[in-house]
């Protein structure tokens, strides 16, 4: 009588963490969890709000040198993103890593085209990338942007893939 006690609560445990672990989501990459686009993104700070870029704007792979992603999304104001890794002096070397800021390899904007014009260049932060090549990219962003004209900062995380 005790053993088959022990068994039923045993298996009503066992189905209580099973059925807990298959209602938890995977964990959401960085970004809006929303958006199945070229770039995903979530800012926090003097702009708070959800990004899905789906239109295309540039693509740029040259191996052993570069990587550019521009996508951008429609409505009013008008958002694009940017991320670019490497140039002459820091050069993309494949996946890992990438600082961003002054004299670093990686880079992301946010720009705004609407009434209040403004463009968001990266202060500090990193660009993560696990694949790149002529025909994919994909990355994670946590960086810190600040605003050209009015100087505001903002945080901006997010996934890129292509």
């Amino acid at each position: 009588m005790k053993i088959k006690k022990i068994l039923s609560v045993g298996a009503i445990f066992l189905v209580a963490v099973l059925m807990t672990f298959s209602a938890c989501k995977k964990d959401e990459d960085s970004g809006n969890p929303d958006c199945d686009a070229y770039i995903s993104a979530s800012s926090s700070g003097f702009i708070t709000q959800d990004y899905c870029f789906s239109n295309l704007v540039t693509f740029n792979f040259v191996n052993d040198h570069s990587v550019e992603l521009t996508a951008n999304q429609t409505g009013e104001p008008i958002y694009s993103c940017m991320l670019e890794i490497g140039d002459d002096n820091n050069k993309f070397s494949g996946p890992g890593t990438y600082q961003c800021g002054n004299d670093q390899p990686g880079y992301v904007e946010l720009i705004v085209h609407g009434t209040e014009n403004e463009f968001y260049k990266v202060v500090s932060g990193t660009v993560t990338v696990t694949e790149a090549g002529d025909n994919s990219f994909n990355a994670t962003f946590n960086v810190t942007l600040k605003g050209y004209y009015n100087q505001e900062t903002i945080t901006f995380t997010g996934t890129a893939k292509y």
